[in-house]
């Protein structure tokens, strides 16, 4: 009948009025049963833009350390390249985009620059995958940095880390919000990023997320969700980077957040067009409604069939009056259905003031 594909239909409708592009309706079914979702950090439940708090540099200056970095990063869509880039040309250095330039999913990139030869840019993971030796006081240096939740870049060529920039990121607006909310409905939490184990325990700290892996690859978010389902937990992933795109595909639900990029979107089962982590819970009140809508439409017509049909076996039933209950019958279910569709506010209030601003192989644990 048309009791569960109208209100499909209409979920899609209302999805889209409300900024949440519906790929597959029946995710909406499968989201309505979520026990577990896991957020990416960067630019989904931070900012994703970052400031630079500190170059620190062993060899050159803080502005050729700069500069090197941005020619490396120039060809990368990536938030941090991006951030670094703008770095630079705001300090008015002249940026000789590198050739050669190759990037390593997770971990950072790589190109020539014709003063130094072979640069690469990345997390610390990136650099021991390289060869590249790090000094015991830029080590310690980054650690103190990242404890307190900072973004550190390690930039280095001859073998040797030359030096590190170190960025700070804010939380969105109503992050913790959304995320005592999510708690509230019994839903388990866990943060996932490629960032430092010490950056990604301090936002999870921050956020009051239990549930933590840092230093993550693509693979290794893959690997998360799959382990989670063999434990039978009903998982969603929310991310918003190329990073993301394997483990959206892989989760039971998959929700990009915010202007993604194409293979992100192609990997959703849900698109939230505004980066804010409160639309979540639009996206999940709206996959509540669609299945209550659905269980009732199928009970009006139960009833409708469990009364009609004894009758019209009797004979108690003309034809013309059948016909008419039959009409009456779907129209029940388009009306009802058709509640889908009537706007419903989500409260975008934070619980508390949110004024959280850092500076500064796959780690997982509980803080």
């Amino acid at each position: 009948g048309i009791a569960t594909p109208l209100a499909r239909v209409a979920a899609i409708g209302a999805g889209r009025d409300q900024g949440i592009v519906i790929r597959d309706a029946r995710a909406l079914e499968r989201l309505s049963v979520i026990d577990w979702i896991a957020f990416d950090k960067t630019g989904t439940l931070t900012e994703g833009a970052f400031d630079l708090r500190q170059t620190i540099s062993a060899s050159v200056s803080k502005e050729e350390l700069l500069r090197l970095a941005a020619a490396v990063e120039f060809h990368s869509d990536h938030f941090l390249a991006r951030a670094i880039v703008l770095e630079a040309k705001e300090a008015g250095i002249e940026i000789q985009p590198a050739s050669r330039f190759e990037a390593v999913a997770g971990m950072g990139v790589q190109g020539e620059v014709t003063s130094v030869g072979q640069v690469q840019v990345g997390n610390r993971a990136h650099m021991q995958a390289q060869g590249l030796s790090l000094s015991a006081d830029l080590a310690a240096r980054a650690h103190r940095w990242e404890e307190q939740g900072a973004t550190v870049v390690f930039c280095g060529w001859a073998q040797q880390v030359q030096g590190l920039l170190v960025f700070a990121d804010t939380l969105r607006p109503h992050s913790l919000a959304t995320v005592a909310e999510l708690r509230s409905r019994g839903i388990e939490l866990q943060l996932v990023s490629g960032d430092s184990r010490q950056t990604t325990r301090a936002v999870a700290r921050d956020l009051n997320i239990s549930h933590w892996v840092g230093q993550a690859l693509p693979q290794d978010k893959v690997a998360l969700v799959r382990s989670l389902q063999q434990q039978g937990r009903r998982v969603a992933m929310v991310g918003d980077g190329i990073n993301d795109a394997a483990a959206l595909a892989q989760a039971d639900v998959g929700i990009a957040l915010g202007p993604s990029t194409k293979l992100t979107h192609e990997a959703a089962d849900i698109t939230i067009l505004l980066a804010d982590p409160a639309r979540l819970m639009a996206a999940i009140q709206l996959a509540s409604r669609t299945v209550r809508t659905i269980r009732e439409n199928l009970g009006f017509a139960f009833c409708y069939n469990i009364l009609g049909i004894p009758l019209a076996m009797a004979g108690w039933l003309n034809p013309l009056i059948a016909v008419c209950a039959m009409v009456a019958s779907s129209l029940t279910v388009i009306g009802n259905t058709l509640r889908l569709t009537r706007k419903r506010r989500v409260d975008r209030e934070p619980t508390a003031p949110l004024t959280n601003t850092w500076g500064g192989g796959c780690v997982s644990g509980n803080p």
